[in-house]
């Protein structure tokens, strides 16, 4: 008997080294983007996640991708629809995804380091516009039932920008789900970052930054937008266009830190008719960027650039200071820089402030546009905005959440 465990114990012990070098096989992928293989990613099977261990360009093998021209060609195989079967995709630490994703059911996309890990669009201004950076006669969404057209050497018309950004959802896609974006950077995506319609998108620790020649009014270069109830929190946007769009009905943001470049609202209401709709902002922090020489913007703070809204706006712990020279492009010539900008007679925006709520807010004044600016009684609206209540010390934004 003792001899028996004896050889037990010994066959347990040589047979140890073979166990783990099998455990460390590596197991074949699933079916994924041409351009991923054994060579840059791994695959584990128990938790079904995908990680991205090198960096890589989402193209066919016979495009140079050192070109950029060539590059910007690339249309459907710059981007990847994650199957069903992969759950998470990781990019790995000094990792970087030139390409872009789109969700095809309830999955996650991270980042093992947040400023590491990205994914990279282009360096190109206004992409979607072609060569000549302008919209082209004959361009067009879909409308009066006719479908959508791309003319000239445009490469996309303005209702598809959506899908061809860095993280979307297709449009079919489980609505009752939600679509993951957390601890990562997305760089100088082809048009808008991240963006859903009737998805709802969970948005944590991720950086949205825009890096090309300054200025860069035609990129739509938007950040973030999603379905009902979609979340914003940790998260840091420096980009020329629309930042958050606060469309759907539900939306909370928290703890995030919008730089307000000359093009685009850190908070867009809507370009169209939207419904009535609730919002959230918590420990928001907005940065008026670095003056230009005219120091004139495109937007304001909280923008309704076309159709009736009818949004309400809940504050707890938001600031945003503006100079007293910053000019609107918008009502007139030289329009103070007003903190809302509504343009539909039939608009309103109404703010909330939750008692005992930290609120800082400078701006040279309240409101232009037909629309109405409704509740934050202490609002003149032929004076400039100055409130300060609370301890503003406690509102913070994306803590050390800055570009490195």
């Amino acid at each position: 008997m003792r001899v028996n465990q004896h050889l037990s114990r010994k066959l347990v012990v040589s047979l140890l080294p073979l166990l783990v070098s099998c455990a460390n096989v590596a197991q074949p992928l699933p079916s994924v983007h041409p351009s991923l293989n054994a060579s840059n990613s791994r695959w584990d099977e128990a938790s079904q996640t995908l990680t991205i261990t090198q960096s890589v360009t989402f193209a066919n093998k016979s495009v140079d991708v050192a070109n950029d021209k060539a590059l910007d060609e690339v249309m459907e195989d710059f981007y990847w629809t994650i199957p069903k079967n992969i759950k998470k995709v990781v990019i790995g630490e000094n990792v970087t995804v030139t390409g872009h994703f789109r969700f095809s059911d309830e999955q996650v996309l991270t980042g093992q380091d947040r400023f590491t890990s990205r994914i990279f669009g282009t360096n190109t201004k206004a992409w979607a516009r072609g060569l000549n950076q302008k919209q082209d006669k004959g361009t067009t969404c879909a409308r009066n039932g006719k479908p959508g057209a791309v003319a000239g050497d445009d490469r996309i018309h303005d209702c598809q920008k959506w899908q061809y950004g860095g993280v979307s959802v297709e449009s079919n896609a489980p609505v009752k789900a939600s679509y993951t974006i957390k601890n990562l950077t997305i760089e100088n995506p082809r048009t808008y970052a991240i963006t859903a319609i009737r998805h709802r998108m969970i948005v944590d620790g991720v950086n949205i930054i825009n890096t090309r020649p300054y200025p860069d009014y035609q990129s739509n270069s938007d950040g973030i937008g999603g379905g009902p109830g979609s979340r914003v929190t940790n998260t840091y946007i420096d980009t020329w266009d629309d930042s958050i769009k606060l469309y759907k009905d539900g939306m909370h943001v928290e703890n995030v830190t919008i730089i307000h470049n000359p093009n685009g609202s850190p908070f867009q209401l809507g370009w169209g008719n939207k419904k009535p709709a609730n919002f959230t902002l918590k420990n928001i922090k907005v940065i008026q960027a670095k003056p230009s020489k005219r120091n004139r913007f495109n937007l304001a703070l909280f923008a309704n650039s076309g159709g009736k809204i009818a949004s309400t706006v809940n504050i707890d712990g938001f600031i945003a200071d503006y100079e007293s020279t910053a000019i609107l492009n918008k009502c007139g010539e030289n329009q103070v820089m007003p903190f809302a900008y509504i343009s539909n007679p039939q608009s309103t925006l109404t703010l909330n402030v939750a008692d005992n709520a930290a609120l800082q807010i400078n701006a040279p004044a309240k409101v232009c546009g037909k629309g109405k600016v409704l509740g934050l009684s202490d609002f003149n609206a032929k004076q400039a905005v100055t409130l300060k209540r609370g301890n503003i010390a406690k509102v913070t934004g994306c803590l050390q959440c800055e570009p490195k």
